[in-house]
C-alpha cells in the first residue's frame, strides 16, 4: 500500500502513542525528590516500551501489507498519450459516461462516425475516416474480437460491465480499440450491480462480481438490455456474459482462463451468438518487460431474418470460426514504450500471420508514435505503416502532424478482399482560459470504397 492511510495502518499509530502514553503518565505523578537512580530506572522504563511498540507497528504494517492482493498483470498497450492515443476512458469515466455498450462510448470521437442499423439494440458499425468495413478493430487483453461473418465489428455487441480502461490507439488506416479488464487489488470482493428501465419498454440488468477462491482470482459479469424497440423494426434483445479465473503459477508466470457467451434476439436483423475461450500466460520482468501469451477459440452462429410467409429452408442459419495465437512482448519506460506482437491465426475468413510493431517516444516537448503491420492472407499481403509528431510550444500552442499509407484486409473477404489508404495531415490547437481553440487539414484517400457487409447493408 505504500504511504496510502489505511483504517488499519492509522489504528496502529494511534495504538502506539496511547500505549507510550500511558507508559509516561505514572512518571508525572513520582515526586521531585526521586533519586537520581530511581529516576534514570523510570526513564529506561518508557524507552523500552516505545521501542517495542514501534517493533509492534513494524510488524502491523507488514501485516497490513502482506493484504495486498497480486492481481493478473497489466500488460502494457502500444501508446499511452497523444499522438498514439486518440481517445482514454478509465473506470470512473466509464460508470459515468451512461454508456449501455462500446457502441455508444465512441459515439462522438472525432474521426469515428457511427452508422447504426435500428433503433437501441440494433447493428452498429463504426467508419473511420471514410473507410469501410478494416477501419475498426477491438481486442479485449490482448485476444482481437473479429467479425467471424464478415463486415465490420458490431460495436453494440461489446459490453463495457467488465472493463476497466478503454483506449482507442491510432494504427495503419484505422483505429485499434484496446480494451482492458477490471483488476481488483484488495482482499475484500469487489461488486456492483445496475439496473433501470426506459422508453420503448427498454430495460437494463448489469451486475459484476470480482472475488478470491482459495488461491484464485475469480470475475464474473452479466450484462442484459431488452427494448420492443421500433414499431416497424421490432424488438432486440442482447445478452452478454463473461467469466474469467486466474491463478499465479511458479517463477513469476500468471494463467488465466475467460470464457464470453454473447446472444442476441433481433426480430429485423440476423441474430448472433458466439462463444469464445480464451487462454493467456503472463510473465512480468520488473516494471518495464512483459511477455504475453494469448490463445483463444471463436465459434458463431447467426440465425437469420425470415421474412413473413417465406420459408425457413430458403434463409439457413450460417456458422463460422477462427483460432488465434498471439505472443506479444513489450517494454515500457518513462519516455519510451516499444511493443512487438506475432499471431498466427486458423478459421473462417481470417489472415495466416499478423506481426505488428510500434514505438512511442518522448523527447522533451515533443512525442512521436510509430507502428506498422504486415498481414498474409493465404493468397494476398497486407502492410502498412503510421507516424505522428507531437511538439508542446510556449503559451499553450500545440503543433501535430501525422502520415500514413498502406493497405488492410477485410475479414471473410466482404466485399473485397483489402482497402487502400493514404492519408496526411498536420493542425495545431492553443489553449486559452480551459478553451481549446484548434484546427487540422489534409488530405484521405480510401479505394476501393467497400461496404459494410451483411448485416448492416441488409439494414
Amino acid at each position: 500500500m505504500g504511504e496510502e492511510s489505511s483504517p488499519l495502518r492509522l489504528a496502529t499509530r494511534l495504538e502506539t502513542r496511547f500505549l507510550v502514553g500511558v507508559t509516561l503518565a505514572p512518571l508525572l505523578l513520582l515526586p521531585r525528590s526521586v533519586s537520581g537512580a530511581a529516576m534514570q530506572e523510570a526513564d529506561s522504563l518508557p524507552a523500552a516500551v516505545a521501542d517495542s511498540a514501534v517493533i509492534e507497528a513494524a510488524d502491523t504494517a507488514g501485516l497490513v501489507d502482506s493484504l495486498i492482493v497480486p492481481s493478473f498483470p497489466l500488460f502494457p498497450e502500444p501508446a499511452s498519450a497523444e499522438p498514439g492515443v486518440l481517445a482514454r476512458w478509465d473506470l470512473s469515466d466509464l460508470l459515468n459516461t451512461g454508456s449501455l455498450t462500446f457502441g455508444d462510448l465512441i459515439e462522438r470521437v472525432p474521426f469515428l462516425t457511427p452508422i447504426r442499423a435500428g433503433f437501441l439494440e440494433g447493428p452498429q458499425a463504426e467508419v473511420f475516416a471514410g473507410s469501410g468495413s478494416a477501419g475498426l478493430r477491438a481486442s479485449l487483453d490482448g485476444y482481437q474480437l473479429v467479425p467471424l461473418i464478415g463486415g465490420p465489428l458490431d460495436t453494440h455487441l461489446i459490453s463495457l460491465t467488465e472493463l476497466q480502461e478503454v483506449r482507442l490507439i491510432r494504427e495503419p488506416g484505422g483505429t485499434h480499440a484496446a480494451l482492458q479488464t477490471y483488476r481488483r487489488d484488495r482482499p475484500e470482493a469487489y461488486s456492483r450491480i445496475a439496473g433501470g428501465t426506459g422508453d420503448r419498454r427498454a430495460n437494463l440488468f448489469r451486475g459484476y462480481l470480482s472475488s478470491q477462491l482459495s488461491s484464485m482470482l475469480f470475475t464474473f459479469s452479466f450484462d442484459r438490455v431488452d427494448t420492443r424497440g421500433d414499431p416497424i423494426l421490432g424488438s432486440s434483445r442482447r445478452t452478454v456474459v463473461d467469466a474469467s479465473i486466474a491463478h499465479q503459477l511458479p517463477a513469476g508466470l500468471w494463467g488465466q482462463l475467460e470464457t464470453r457467451l454473447t446472444s442476441t434476439e433481433r426480430d429485423s436483423f440476423p441474430s448472433p451468438r458466439q462463444t469464445d475461450w480464451i487462454v493467456r500466460l503472463r510473465r512480468s520482468f520488473g516494471d518495464e518487460w512483459h511477455a504475453d501469451l494469448v490463445a483463444g477459440s471463436s465459434s458463431l452462429t447467426e440465425q437469420q431474418d425470415v421474412p413473413f410467409g417465406q420459408p425457413d429452408s430458403l434463409f439457413p442459419d450460417r456458422e463460422a470460426s477462427a483460432r488465434q495465437l498471439g505472443l506479444r512482448a513489450a517494454y515500457s519506460s518513462g519516455r519510451v514504450t516499444s511493443y512487438g506482437s506475432v499471431r498466427l491465426w486458423d478459421g473462417d475468413g481470417v489472415p495466416n500471420l499478423e506481426p505488428e510493431l510500434s514505438l512511442e517516444v518522448a523527447l522533451g516537448p515533443a512525442q512521436v508514435f510509430a507502428s506498422g503491420q504486415y498481414a498474409d492472407w493465404g493468397s494476398f499481403n497486407t502492410a502498412g505503416g503510421y507516424a505522428a509528431l507531437q511538439i508542446q510550444l510556449p503559451l499553450g500552442l500545440r503543433a501535430m502532424v501525422e502520415a500514413e499509407e498502406g493497405d488492410r484486409g477485410l475479414y471473410n473477404a466482404v466485399p473485397v478482399r483489402l482497402e487502400e489508404f493514404s492519408r496526411w495531415t498536420a493542425g495545431a490547437e492553443l489553449e486559452v482560459g480551459g478553451l481549446t481553440l484548434g484546427g487540422r487539414g489534409g488530405r484521405w484517400h480510401v479505394g476501393p470504397s467497400p461496404s459494410l457487409g451483411q448485416t448492416l447493408d441488409e439494414g
